[in-house]
């Protein structure tokens, strides 16, 4: 029980740590109402201060209770084969959650959104993001929840870690959150049998992306997407206000993509 107590106090502590330190890269001067805007660079700078954040308290950790756990220790013995194993994997649930809602009759297509030359920024934005998540829920916390309890206690408690890191989307209803939760356990099984945070970073990326800026499936989110979709059928199916991060379906294709990589 002492383990357990001083473990979570350890944890709320980087947490905090990296919460002030994102905070405080953003400079208060006549800069801050274009970082807190809605643009493209503003979420860059907004994700960038984050992501840098994250690599400070990684490097801490690594010089305290976690040695060897650096931004390169989370990287993995093969970050390549990593790389290849979370871009293939979330292509597919991706491409299968999109299918699944198109085939249901859930998914129409409207127009064009987006202006092409404002993606790139989005997508690095995006790419900053994802990393951020990928350092303190796979990274970090798997690896500290691994060595001071077990493999499976480090599953559940990154899994739950990241739907954490998503709790703005909470509010959307228990749908929501046991979405992120079945979203958080894909990547957590990524991490392990990959050995590192890229495959989970780059799942996470690939459906975001296709999702999110490809096609506009999340009605809540800052980035704006390339081609506009609407979603349609009752909440269970459309997600209501939280869009495909609310439906019943993102969560049946999320969990049997889950299962394919058990089985794999």
């Amino acid at each position: 029980m002492r383990t357990a107590v001083s473990f979570g106090i350890k944890c709320i502590g980087f947490l905090l740590l990296w919460g002030l330190l994102a905070m405080t890269a953003i400079p208060l001067s006549d800069t801050a109402a274009f970082l807190t805007g809605s643009g493209a660079y503003a979420q860059l700078c907004r994700n960038g201060a984050a992501l840098g954040a994250a690599g400070i308290v990684a490097f801490l950790i690594s010089k305290t209770f976690l040695p060897g756990q650096g931004l390169r220790g989370q990287m993995g013995a093969r970050p390549s084969d990593g790389l290849w194993m979370g871009a293939g994997f979330g292509v597919f649930w991706a491409a299968g959650t999109l299918l699944a809602f198109r085939l249901s009759g859930g998914l129409h297509f409207i127009r064009q959104e987006m202006e092409i030359e404002d993606l790139g920024v989005w997508i690095a934005a995006l790419a900053c993001g994802v990393l951020t998540q990928g350092i303190l829920a796979h990274g970090l916390f798997y690896a500290a929840m691994e060595g001071q309890f077990s493999g499976n206690a480090a599953l559940v408690g990154s899994a739950v870690l990241f739907a954490a890191l998503h709790f703005p989307q909470w509010k959307y209803g228990p749908a929501a959150f046991l979405s992120l939760l079945a979203m958080g356990f894909a990547l957590s099984l990524l991490r392990r049998y990959s050995g590192g945070i890229l495959a989970p970073a780059a799942a996470h990326f690939a459906w975001d992306f296709a999702a999110g800026i490809l096609f506009g499936g999340f009605p809540f989110d800052p980035y704006p997407s390339v081609i506009r979709i609407s979603l349609n059928g009752p909440a269970w199916l459309s997600g209501g206000q939280a869009g495909m991060m609310g439906s019943l379906l993102t969560i049946a294709v999320t969990l049997g993509a889950t299962a394919l990589l058990v089985l794999y």
